[in-house]
């Protein structure tokens, strides 16, 4: 005898950004990052100094047109993780002269949330992901995302949060683009959308009364 059976998917949840005070989160960013008080638009790279996770790419997809962009900078907040790679992006950093780009390992923990705050464009250019908390947490503070298409998240471009692209320097120019094009009101308008999808599916309290619904089916 077979028992019938079906396979359901249901994802992590996340805890949605929450900072009771963001414009003096923000302002506490800009004390400690005066450069970034002259960029108009920042892009924020935060996860961990790891070859997979791609910053070396954004960096140089970055470096290839910012000066198309005044006022454009990338801040990278990155957790230490390879030393050797580390040091090869600083390097790259460094070759590049005046590029608007802060790379930071100063910022971790639970307090390093704030970066979200700050962000314009959160972009995750990982080679490889499982789930991303980090974006989940990004996505909620309301930034349009630019992801690879190897995040698994194919609803930020299937419904406008954003722009996924293969993970290459090409690709992620290309979104860098994309989005930088955009006007203050549509570059919002993928923000909030962002932050709408994860509202509706992925919070601890949405993911939990999906897991309730397939539970009670499956009881009938």
């Amino acid at each position: 005898m077979r028992l019938a059976s079906r396979v359901v998917l249901m994802p992590n949840g996340a805890t949605p950004l929450d900072i009771a005070d963001a414009s003096s989160a923000r302002e506490s960013m800009l004390e400690k990052f005066p450069a970034m008080r002259d960029w108009n638009r920042k892009i924020l790279y935060f996860s961990r100094l790891h070859h997979k996770k791609g910053l070396d790419l954004l960096a140089e997809a970055f470096g290839c047109f910012y000066g198309e962009f005044p006022g454009v900078g990338l801040f990278a907040a990155a957790i230490e993780q390879e030393l050797e790679y580390e040091t090869r992006v600083r390097t790259q950093i460094a070759v590049m002269g005046d590029a608007p780009i802060i790379l930071t390992t100063a910022m971790s923990g639970p307090s390093a949330r704030i970066v979200f705050t700050l962000a314009d464009i959160f972009s995750l250019p990982s080679h490889q992901e499982g789930f991303s908390i980090a974006l989940l947490e990004a996505a909620s503070a309301g930034p349009p995302l630019l992801i690879a298409d190897t995040c698994h998240m194919p609803e930020v471009a299937d419904e406008g949060a954003g722009v996924v692209v293969p993970v290459t320097v090409d690709g992620l120019e290309d979104g860098l683009r994309r989005l930088l094009s955009l006007d203050d009101a549509a570059l919002a308008k993928r923000g909030r959308r962002a932050a709408e999808i994860i509202a509706a599916r992925h919070t601890w309290e949405s993911v939990a009364a999906r897991l309730i619904a397939v539970l009670q089916c499956g009881s009938r």
